[in-house]
């Protein structure tokens, strides 16, 4: 049997998803920006998200590593930037 889910869950599932494609949404306008630019603390962060989620992507979507994942992202971009 399978079970609905509840308004609540599809709430949340509606919510995750727009925040995914804003934050996707962001790291392509980001990325066409020169690297050679200062880049702001919001555009850093929103920078250091979307690589965490390439990272969490990458692993096939496995729970339980969020905060490895923005360390990894955290070291790369910064490595990007040259930061």
């Amino acid at each position: 049997m399978e079970k609905k889910k509840t308004r609540s869950a599809k709430r949340v599932n509606t919510a995750k998803t727009s925040l995914v494609k804003e934050v996707v949404q962001r790291a392509v306008s980001m990325a066409r920006s020169t690297s050679g630019k200062k880049v702001s603390a919001q555009e850093l962060a929103d920078r250091i998200a979307f690589k965490a989620y390439e990272i969490y992507e990458r692993r096939g979507y496995s729970n339980g590593n969020d905060l490895g994942d923005w360390y990894e992202a955290e070291r790369l971009v910064k490595a990007e930037l040259g930061l």
